[in-house]
């Protein structure tokens, strides 16, 4: 009997647990104030960059073409592009700038996603 009511307890602890992890995983994104995040899930998940680099001309190798989803807790605009060298605008209904304060996700429409070489920030 002790046995069983262990097994019972312990599912019941691991349900606990289980249950109030799940808010955590739909929690809004944490990216620190002053600084951009950029992720390789669509829904910011996954970060690959925490930053407030002004320009940067080419992303590292880990993040370059892999950019799902952008938020700028920066106090200037985030100019994004296709090519290295700041140059190229292939973004399709998305006009290549995340406003300060704003969240983008390049996942929708499919077409932007993976496509960021390139960026600078702009007052």
């Amino acid at each position: 009997m002790k046995q069983q009511t262990l097994i019972v307890v312990a599912a019941a602890v691991a349900a606990g647990v289980a249950v109030t992890t799940v808010p955590n995983a739909a929690a809004t994104p944490n990216c620190p104030d002053g600084k951009y995040c950029l992720y390789d899930g669509a829904d910011y998940t996954g970060r690959l960059v925490v930053s407030d680099t002004m320009i940067v001309r080419r992303m590292p190798p880990r993040a370059d073409d892999r950019v799902s989803s952008i938020i700028n807790n920066t106090g200037m605009d985030l100019h994004l592009f296709v090519d290295p060298d700041l140059n190229g605008f292939g973004w399709q209904d998305f006009n290549g700038i995340v406003r300060r304060g704003a969240k983008v996700s390049l996942a929708r429409p499919r077409s932007n996603d993976n496509k960021l070489s390139s960026y600078f920030l702009c007052g």
